[in-house]
Protein backbone atom coordinates (compact mmCIF):
# COMPACT_ATOMS: atom_id res chain seq x y z
CA UNK A 1 0.00 0.00 0.00
CA UNK A 2 1.50 3.84 -0.58
CA UNK A 3 0.51 5.95 2.02
CA UNK A 4 -0.20 9.76 1.55
CA UNK A 5 1.90 10.55 4.77
CA UNK A 6 5.24 8.28 5.94
CA UNK A 7 7.47 8.78 8.23
CA UNK A 8 9.15 8.08 11.43
CA UNK A 9 6.30 6.82 14.01
CA UNK A 10 3.36 7.93 11.41
CA UNK A 11 1.99 6.85 8.41
CA UNK A 12 -1.05 7.56 6.91
CA UNK A 13 -3.68 8.51 3.97
CA UNK A 14 -5.47 11.94 2.83
CA UNK A 15 -9.64 11.15 2.56
CA UNK A 16 -12.00 13.09 0.44
CA UNK A 17 -15.86 11.86 1.15
CA UNK A 18 -18.66 13.73 -0.52
CA UNK A 19 -21.73 13.95 1.92
CA UNK A 20 -25.49 15.43 1.40
CA UNK A 21 -26.07 18.64 2.82
CA UNK A 22 -27.04 18.67 6.24
CA UNK A 23 -26.06 18.32 9.92
CA UNK A 24 -23.10 16.00 11.15
CA UNK A 25 -21.88 14.89 14.46
CA UNK A 26 -19.11 12.27 14.68
CA UNK A 27 -19.47 10.64 18.56
CA UNK A 28 -17.53 7.76 18.21
CA UNK A 29 -14.92 5.44 16.68
CA UNK A 30 -14.71 1.94 15.44
CA UNK A 31 -11.99 -0.14 13.60
CA UNK A 32 -11.66 -3.52 12.83
CA UNK A 33 -8.41 -5.55 12.36
CA UNK A 34 -7.99 -8.98 12.34
CA UNK A 35 -10.20 -10.20 15.02
CA UNK A 36 -9.71 -7.26 17.00
CA UNK A 37 -12.48 -4.45 17.57
CA UNK A 38 -11.49 -1.19 18.51
CA UNK A 39 -13.82 1.66 19.58
CA UNK A 40 -14.05 4.87 21.33
CA UNK A 41 -13.98 4.54 25.64
CA UNK A 42 -14.67 8.40 26.26
CA UNK A 43 -17.48 10.51 25.50
CA UNK A 44 -16.54 13.21 22.82
CA UNK A 45 -18.84 15.17 20.27
CA UNK A 46 -17.95 16.83 17.02
CA UNK A 47 -20.56 18.74 14.85
CA UNK A 48 -20.53 20.23 11.58
CA UNK A 49 -22.50 21.03 8.59
CA UNK A 50 -22.52 20.42 5.35
CA UNK A 51 -23.52 23.06 2.97
CA UNK A 52 -24.26 22.51 -0.66
CA UNK A 53 -20.81 22.60 -3.48
CA UNK A 54 -18.81 23.57 0.06
CA UNK A 55 -15.86 22.05 1.00
CA UNK A 56 -14.55 21.37 4.69
CA UNK A 57 -11.82 19.82 6.77
CA UNK A 58 -12.47 17.90 9.47
CA UNK A 59 -9.16 17.70 10.79
CA UNK A 60 -6.28 15.00 11.39
CA UNK A 61 -6.88 11.47 13.52
CA UNK A 62 -3.86 9.69 14.18
CA UNK A 63 -4.49 6.04 15.45
CA UNK A 64 -1.56 5.46 18.05
CA UNK A 65 -0.41 1.85 19.46
CA UNK A 66 -0.35 2.61 23.37
CA UNK A 67 -0.15 -1.57 24.23
CA UNK A 68 0.00 -4.90 22.33
CA UNK A 69 1.46 -8.39 22.58
CA UNK A 70 3.05 -8.98 19.64
CA UNK A 71 1.24 -7.70 16.47
CA UNK A 72 -1.84 -8.05 18.21
CA UNK A 73 -3.10 -4.32 19.79
CA UNK A 74 -4.23 -4.10 23.40
CA UNK A 75 -5.05 -0.18 23.21
CA UNK A 76 -4.41 2.94 21.41
CA UNK A 77 -5.38 6.51 21.18
CA UNK A 78 -6.77 9.01 18.78
CA UNK A 79 -5.34 12.11 18.52
CA UNK A 80 -6.30 14.56 16.70
CA UNK A 81 -4.87 17.69 15.38
CA UNK A 82 -5.02 20.43 12.88
CA UNK A 83 -3.35 19.59 10.30
CA UNK A 84 -4.89 21.37 7.28
CA UNK A 85 -1.66 22.93 5.46
CA UNK A 86 -0.43 19.40 5.60
CA UNK A 87 -3.81 17.46 4.14
CA UNK A 88 -4.69 19.88 2.11
CA UNK A 89 -1.70 20.15 0.07
CA UNK A 90 -1.89 16.38 -0.17
CA UNK A 91 -6.14 16.52 -0.90
CA UNK A 92 -5.23 19.17 -4.08
CA UNK A 93 -2.71 16.30 -5.66
CA UNK A 94 -4.97 13.77 -5.43
CA UNK A 95 -8.60 15.43 -5.69
CA UNK A 96 -8.21 17.40 -8.79
CA UNK A 97 -11.79 18.40 -8.34
CA UNK A 98 -11.82 20.10 -5.49
CA UNK A 99 -10.66 23.54 -4.37
CA UNK A 100 -8.93 23.87 -1.70
CA UNK A 101 -8.79 27.73 -1.56
CA UNK A 102 -13.08 27.19 -0.77
CA UNK A 103 -12.51 24.74 2.55
CA UNK A 104 -13.87 25.54 5.51
CA UNK A 105 -12.29 24.46 8.78
CA UNK A 106 -14.74 22.63 11.43
CA UNK A 107 -13.16 24.97 14.51
CA UNK A 108 -14.10 22.86 17.25
CA UNK A 109 -13.22 19.15 18.37
CA UNK A 110 -14.97 18.28 21.78
CA UNK A 111 -11.86 16.08 23.59
CA UNK A 112 -11.83 13.84 26.40
CA UNK A 113 -10.97 15.38 29.81
CA UNK A 114 -7.35 14.21 29.20
CA UNK A 115 -6.86 17.29 26.59
CA UNK A 116 -6.12 15.54 22.90
CA UNK A 117 -6.42 11.92 23.59
CA UNK A 118 -9.49 10.49 23.23
CA UNK A 119 -8.93 6.73 24.52
CA UNK A 120 -9.44 3.77 22.95
CA UNK A 121 -9.81 -0.17 24.12
CA UNK A 122 -9.74 -3.12 22.32
CA UNK A 123 -11.97 -5.76 22.45
CA UNK A 124 -12.43 -9.20 20.92
CA UNK A 125 -15.58 -10.02 18.80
Amino acid sequence: MEWDIEKPGLRGNVYVSELEAGEYEIYSWQSNSGMASFWSSNNFSTKFTVEPGKPIYLGAFHFQRRSGFGATILNMDVLYRNMAERDLEIAKSKFHYINVDEIDYVSEISQSEEGETLTVWVQKD
